[in-house]
């Protein structure tokens, strides 16, 4: 179970708009763990629209933590458009998300811009990478 009061995820999701961007990156790790769905969309926004890449990578790993659906396209999105630092929590979110993310990124393989097709590779490479550390140990391999 997560823990956190309910009443908190409000003044957070106000928080995610503040000036201060330690303010909003904080904001946006402690949504995460809070768990409330009524976070996701503020979230993609801030993925989204941030300027700082603090905050969008905070946004990502809430979201991942989130688990929701609503977040696979935004963060196939920010896997094609972001620097870098953002894209690994963004492929560590898409790969809490599986196979619903799985299946997204299959599409993109096929897309017809070879950055697309690159980065739905590692993507996929991500979440099989992410699959294997997080899977219990398989003995007879």
């Amino acid at each position: 179970g997560k823990l956190g009061d309910p009443q908190a995820v409000e003044p957070l999701i106000t928080a995610l708009r503040d000036k201060n961007d330690d303010l909003r990156w904080l904001a946006a790790e402690a949504l995460g763990k809070l768990g409330d769905p009524r976070a996701v969309e503020p979230l993609i926004t801030a993925l989204r629209d941030d300027q700082h890449g603090n905050v969008s990578w905070w946004a990502s790993k809430a979201l991942g933590e989130l688990g929701d659906p609503r977040a696979v396209e935004p963060l196939i999105t920010a896997l094609r458009d972001r620097d870098t630092f953002v894209r690994r929590p963004v492929a560590e979110a898409l790969g809490k998300l599986g196979p619903l993310a799985v299946e997204l990124l299959s599409t993109a393989l096929h897309d017809k811009d070879d950055d697309v097709r690159r980065r739905a590779t590692e993507a996929l490479e991500h979440i099989g990478t992410y699959k294997a550390l997080s899977a219990p140990r398989n003995q007879s391999d």
